[in-house]
């Protein structure tokens, strides 16, 4: 729909029909300082010229002059009911356009929704053909297996066989290497206690041997002991009070008790060549008796 030819220049100024030149030409005022190319950063003579021709002034220039807006106010009620017309139109219009575009797009969503789905569903038999190809492959080569398997069977049964007898040397094998090991293991176990049984045979004669020492030592101790006494007793006075000679002492055979340490002599001795006083070798060979 084209707009109405003549304007509504109450509703460009933004007054009523009721206001007066002074407000019609304040109202115009307050617009062309608004509209001003020198407030809107605009310049050059095109937007001036264009400033000129802005409804604001034609509808300055109609309602200032008594003659034209009186004119102009006869025909006003249809000029602005044709506006109102035209604005209802024009609304009409745009609420129209805004649900056309609000379908188109609810359309394209929808579009595109179908073509998603549609993309999903293709994605999904894809996946499913391919899932048959593979079960069908997998299929296939099961029953290759399984022909290999039949025609192998055999060969196969040899080999469990086989397998089986080796397994059983194996056992053999491994039971004979225990048997061995066992029976190493029972001969160091015998051969152990043989010798522990010989170190404690060893033991025992050695503890044997100590005391049949012993038993030599203090028969010995006894001896001298008996034999001091007494020879202490056949010394005459005089061997008490004898000073024996450090040199010329006579050597005599037969068994007697040292005088000096004690020890029996067993083959010869030494004999004071003035009391008869015997003595060991080891002691003769001293400088001094005492």
């Amino acid at each position: 729909m084209e707009e109405p030819k003549l304007r509504d220049y109450y509703k460009d100024l933004g007054v009523t029909p009721e206001s007066t030149s002074r407000g019609i030409k304040l109202a115009f005022n307050r617009l062309a300082k608004l509209h001003h190319p020198d407030k809107t950063g605009d310049g050059g003579s095109n937007n001036a010229e264009e400033f000129r021709r802005v409804r604001v002034r034609e509808a300055q220039e109609t309602l200032c002059d008594e003659e034209m807006r009186k004119r102009y106010d006869q025909r006003y009620s249809t000029i602005r009911a044709q506006w109102a017309h035209y604005r209802e139109t024009q609304e009409d219009q745009r609420l129209q356009n805004i649900r056309a575009a609000e379908l188109a797009a609810r359309k394209m969503a929808e579009a595109e929704k179908a073509r998603r789905v549609d993309e999903k569903i293709r994605r999904m038999e894809e996946k499913a053909r391919q899932d048959l190809e593979r079960e069908a492959e997998r299929m296939l080569h099961e029953l290759k297996r399984k022909k290999a398997d039949g025609l192998s069977r055999e060969t196969a049964r040899r080999a469990r066989v086989q397998q089986e007898q080796e397994a059983k040397d194996r056992l053999r094998k491994h039971m004979e290497s225990e048997a061995n090991a066992r029976s190493k293991e029972v001969a160091q176990k015998a051969k152990e206690r043989h010798e522990m049984a010989a170190k404690e045979r060893l033991a025992e004669s050695q503890m044997r041997e100590r005391q049949d020492a012993l038993q030599r030592n203090w028969a010995q101790i006894r001896a001298r002991a008996d034999g001091r006494l007494k020879h202490d007793n056949n010394l005459s006075h005089n061997a008490l009070w004898c000073q024996h000679p450090l040199m010329g002492w006579p050597r005599k055979k037969g068994r007697i008790a040292c005088y000096s340490c004690g020890r029996a002599c067993g083959k010869f001795s030494f004999r004071c060549p003035k009391c008869d006083t015997a003595a060991c070798a080891n002691c003769t060979k001293r400088q001094s008796l005492y």
